[in-house]
């Protein structure tokens, strides 16, 4: 079975994507498990996760950090697993990356709409998935808020791979 992730990042470089174009990419993933930055140089991503765990990140050879995204910043609360790296000490900053990338769905995702930044945000489900419902009920009202916020406008393209759902927001 193929993993959805990879397919993702397939998916978003054929529409464009090319992480040699950015020099750090800001991920925001529900877990490491699922993240693109699996596939993706460690020095040019970083993971942003309310649900991710240093093992994790460590044992996929991930930058990142549980926390979530502010209006200018990366919010890296002190807790126990940030504590472990220190990373509750630094300042991320939103200007610290040029493209935001996301396969799934994120609570963070909604803070994305207003940022001057490149966005690949979308998501790769199996078609008999029971999150698919749910997902996409989630990304209208996302591509709904980024045209009302922004008043440009955009499309939630789809599109099938074997057994698999792929939709993007891409800006018309």
């Amino acid at each position: 079975m193929e993993d959805n992730s990879n397919i993702f990042l397939e998916y978003i470089e054929d529409r464009g994507f090319d992480i040699n174009r950015y020099n750090n990419a800001l991920e925001l993933s529900q877990s490491a498990d699922e993240s693109l930055s699996r596939y993706l140089p460690k020095d040019k991503q970083f993971l942003l996760s309310r649900k991710v765990k240093n093992s994790k990140l460590e044992e996929y050879d991930i930058n990142g950090a549980f926390g979530f995204l502010g209006e200018s910043e990366l919010v890296i609360p002190r807790t126990t697993e940030n504590d472990e790296r220190l990373l509750y000490k630094k300042k991320f900053y939103l200007k610290m990356f040029d493209v935001i990338i996301a396969n799934g769905s994120s609570l963070d995702l909604n803070n994305t709409i207003r940022k001057d930044i490149d966005k690949y945000i979308g998501f790769c489900l199996s078609k008999d998935s029971e999150l698919l419902k749910e997902y996409l009920k989630d990304y209208k009202w996302l591509l709904n808020n980024f045209y009302r916020y922004t008043r440009e406008n955009y499309d939630l393209e789809h599109d099938t791979y074997k057994d698999k759902e792929l939709y993007l927001i891409r800006k018309k």
